[in-house]
């Protein structure tokens, strides 16, 4: 080892010219674009050599380690289906969700009003962004400590992790759409001047205060399942409560029964009572305490 540490130096020291200043270099006759190439190729040698020389001083565990942890990366078949079970219907919630909330964008077109209606949903959904961060980081909360709970097989752990996280999630955006309602004009005035676009947007923001604490109890819920390594209920209330409740409900409302945009708002406060009810019952349930996946 020392005679290979010898050799490194003595070729960093060939390499090395560095030490040469710009005076001595002058006086061969150098010019300074090669005074420039020079020193540059001698500290990129000088980092080439002690880099090879970090690396013969390793010790041969690391070395050892470092082959030992790349020596397969061939997936197991038992493992990556467990994977699949859980991921696909987390993933086929997803875009029944966002197919719904397209829809549910075309129907907010075709009222009297929809250059109005448009407008008010743009700047309301902004704010229904905003506060569901909230609803999501206690999902992903509950989902966290039920699953930890359960590794640890300490189900009543998880079941009392799950319920608070749930609980204490939807109790804080009750608190937080309170700000959220009282404050809805000057929310709106601060986006636009039209009276039209505000009172449309301003009903709409109520109707975000009312459901999204449901949405959390919901949102909560499901993560606590999803912690169990239950997916399926959440795929399964999504496409209930948005593809046969909110979209038909919020049509029948808006234009049969002539609600205008209105009827949409409704429709969208019914259909989170209706995923919280459903995703609260699930939970409520002994069976996925003991799961296996």
């Amino acid at each position: 080892m020392s005679s290979q540490l010898d050799t490194l130096a003595g070729l960093a020291d060939v390499f090395l010219v560095r030490d040469l200043d710009a005076d001595a270099i002058s006086a061969v006759g150098v010019s300074p674009m090669v005074t420039l190439v020079s020193t540059t190729l001698s500290l990129i040698s000088s980092i080439t050599s002690r880099f090879a020389l970090e690396m013969l001083s390793m010790p041969p565990v690391i070395i050892e380690l470092g082959m030992a942890l790349s020596a397969s990366y061939f997936p197991d078949r038992v493992r990556a289906r467990r994977m699949l079970r859980i991921g696909i219907p987390s993933a086929m919630q997803g875009l029944f969700r966002n197919g719904s909330g397209m829809v549910f964008l075309k129907l907010i077109a075709l009222p009297a009003a929809p250059v109005t209606a448009v407008a008010a949903y743009s700047i309301g959904n902004q704010m229904e962004r905003i506060i569901r961060r909230t609803s999501l980081a206690f999902g992903t909360a509950a989902t966290t400590l039920v699953g930890q709970n359960l590794g640890a097989q300490d189900q009543q752990a998880a079941v009392q992790s799950g319920w608070t996280a749930t609980l204490v999630g939807a109790l804080s955006m009750a608190l937080l759409g309170l700000p959220l309602a009282w404050y809805a004009p000057e929310i709106m005035g601060f986006f636009t001047v039209e009276p039209a676009i505000i009172r449309v947007g301003v009903i709409y923001i109520y109707a975000i205060s009312l459901a999204e604490p449901f949405q959390c109890l919901a949102i909560g819920a499901g993560g606590a399942l999803r912690g169990a390594g239950d997916t399926k209920p959440a795929l399964y209330y999504t496409i209930i409560s948005q593809w046969l409740v909110r979209l038909p409900a919020g049509y029948a409302l808006a234009f049969w029964l002539h609600w205008d945009i209105s009827g949409l708002w409704v429709s969208l406060f019914a259909f989170s009572v209706l995923q919280a009810l459903l995703t609260i019952r699930k939970f409520n349930d002994v069976p996925w305490q003991n799961r296996e996946f």
